[in-house]
């Protein structure tokens, strides 16, 4: 279904009485029938003669066709009247909470969705024809953005904002930590935390900002965790402390950063190394679950995939938020099935629908089964 379908369907579902509402003045209301009267005598004197009669008919039809038409491209999508973005029925959106065991679903008028993870919470902040923003007061969100729309999605979490046109994320805020992931296209992630002030990720991609750690706050300047298969490479954070890297980092905070760097210069074997020393010195770290998670992917960029597997079950463990989780849960089926374990990768994939009966991967990971090679 093409975009356009999409919103003329969410169209549908509002309210008639709120689509035929239009303001009418009174001098439009005397001009109407006046219209009305001249086509009575026109179609009076029709009746008195039939050629005459003939060519109103054919004018009244022409017209008629006219209207349809100047209608139809009125209540066109790409002509909709500036205004808020409004719910799919109709409504001005003002907040989403999921209880605390549930969660939680908004549609939108363009064929947008916002769904709420449980106890979460989110805020309108702003609703105009170019811009729809949002707080995520707390917990996690994932966001379907109809591609090709002319509203630019904003969603502010405190540590950070990300800022999108058309694609799939996941935004999660944690007691002094953000996660952002990206399912489809591209999304700006801007922060006063990250080395260069913005982050650009790309589908595949997941990074984690972290508030600065009291004991060492220049050290702290940026808390990224990324992975991007098959996706342009992140920025170095290592700029954020003066643009290089001790040459020997000593803390969790400065191993994150030289195994960013280590990525952007393409050493993908000294990235996996950091991440290692990480996940091992620094178990407790909430920086720990972003790694091991980067550090699965980049295994199963250099072909193993028993030892993506481990770093994946690890980023699991180790207790990441739940948006990464459900990307675990995806490359662990796709790790399983590169090393042949389809046995294994359909367990996984029980594992991931019995914990998320409604997760957004359902349909990747059936895709992954079905494919010929994975039987």
């Amino acid at each position: 279904m093409t975009h356009v379908e999409t919103e003329r369907s969410a169209r549908l579902r509002w309210p008639l009485h709120e689509e035929l509402r239009e303001p009418v003045d009174e001098a439009g209301v005397r001009r109407m029938w006046t219209v009305i009267d001249s086509r009575r005598r026109s179609v009076s004197v029709g009746r008195t003669n039939p050629r005459v009669g003939r060519y109103v008919a054919g004018w009244a039809l022409a017209a008629a066709a006219v209207a349809l038409l100047l209608i139809a491209v009125w209540r066109a999508p790409g002509s909709e009247q500036s205004g808020p973005l409004l719910t799919a029925d109709g409504q001005t959106f003002v907040q989403l909470v999921a209880g605390p065991t549930s969660t939680a679903r908004q549609r939108f008028a363009d064929g947008s969705e916002i769904e709420a993870g449980p106890g979460t919470r989110v805020e309108r902040l702003a609703s105009t024809a170019d811009e729809f923003s949002v707080l995520l007061r707390r917990g996690e969100m994932h966001v379907s953005v109809v591609p090709g729309g002319r509203r630019r999605w904003v969603v502010e979490a405190k540590l950070a904002r990300v800022e999108v046109v058309g694609t799939r994320f996941t935004v999660s805020r944690q007691q002094g930590s953000v996660t952002v992931s990206i399912q489809e296209g591209v999304v700006l992630v801007r922060s006063a935390l990250l080395a260069q002030g913005v982050r650009r990720l790309a589908a595949g991609e997941a990074m984690q900002v972290s508030e600065p750690n009291a004991r060492a706050p220049s050290e702290e300047a940026a808390a990224v965790a990324s992975a991007a298969p098959g996706q342009d490479p992140p920025s170095s954070a290592a700029s954020a402390v003066g643009g290089t890297t001790r040459s020997h980092p000593t803390s969790a905070a400065e191993l994150l950063k030289a195994a960013d760097l280590a990525r952007v210069s393409g050493d993908t074997t000294q990235a996996a190394r950091l991440l290692e020393r990480i996940v091992k010195q620094y178990p407790s770290d909430p920086r720990a679950a972003g790694a091991a998670f980067t550090l699965g992917v980049l295994r199963l960029q250099q072909g193993q995939p028993g030892r993506a597997v481990q770093a994946l079950r690890q980023a699991l463990s180790l207790g990441a938020p739940s948006s990464l989780q459900q990307d675990c849960y995806l490359r662990l089926v796709e790790a399983h099935l590169n090393g042949r374990q389809r046995t294994q990768a359909e367990a996984v994939a029980q594992e991931y629908r019995d914990r998320f009966p409604a997760g957004r991967h359902r349909r990747a990971i059936q895709a992954m089964l079905s494919e010929p090679d994975a039987r």
